[in-house]
């Protein structure tokens, strides 16, 4: 409870050391993880994503679907890697996605700048109507294949064997066999029905 007051012996404490060595290396590492995303050779979505995010200095679900044309499923999945690596983060209700530092943020904007120098606002439009158009085209065809496989068979577009039917002269009974064998029940008319093709046009 007693200390010796101003004639006591200074205390020395250890200035802690590392930490601003420890951030920058932190912020290169996200760098790195930028530049290997804005520069995927398979796909422009998350250049397009990063991009609307560094622009706005932040974005919600909405403005990015808008801006990108991409799907909002697309656009959760790649935001989700990318808060996974620690570039992005999610705040709030509605979700609104930002860089996790504002020296995140000027990185990726040389970094966008970067890895496309040429590419406006024009192009990534372009990028963005394209993706929409594509996938109307999917639901599109994908609305046809539904309709098709909800339509009922059409009997008079199969063939004879696809439906059942058999030419007399294909079989090893006659006419007399089958109705012999019809009158002492052993087939019925759920096995024996009789088609009459129309004659050809020089029989007439």
């Amino acid at each position: 409870d007693f200390f010796d007051g101003p004639e006591s012996a200074p205390w020395e404490f250890e200035r802690p050391t590392g930490r601003r060595n420890m951030l920058r290396q932190r912020y290169e590492d996200l760098a790195t993880d930028i530049y290997r995303e804005a520069l995927k050779e398979s796909t422009t979505a998350v250049y397009d994503i990063l991009r609307v995010i560094a622009e706005h200095d932040g974005a919600n679900y909405d403005t990015l679907v808008e801006r990108t044309g991409l799907a909002r499923s697309t656009v959760r999945y790649h935001v989700r890697r990318l808060a996974e690596t620690g570039v992005v983060s999610r705040e709030g209700n509605p979700v609104m996605v930002f860089f996790v530092s504002r020296v995140v943020l000027e990185r990726a904007r040389e970094i966008l700048r970067e890895v496309r120098p040429e590419d406006t606002p024009e192009d990534m439009d372009e990028r963005a109507d394209g993706r929409r158009e594509r996938r109307e085209e999917q639901q599109e065809t994908n609305d046809r294949q539904t309709d098709t496989d909800d339509e009922e068979p059409d009997e008079s577009t199969h063939t004879e064997t696809e439906i059942g039917f058999e030419y007399l002269e294909r079989l090893s009974a006659s006419i007399h066999d089958l109705a012999s064998l019809r009158d002492r029940g052993r087939i019925d008319d759920r096995d024996v029905r009789v088609r009459v093709d129309e004659l050809p046009p020089p029989l007439q």
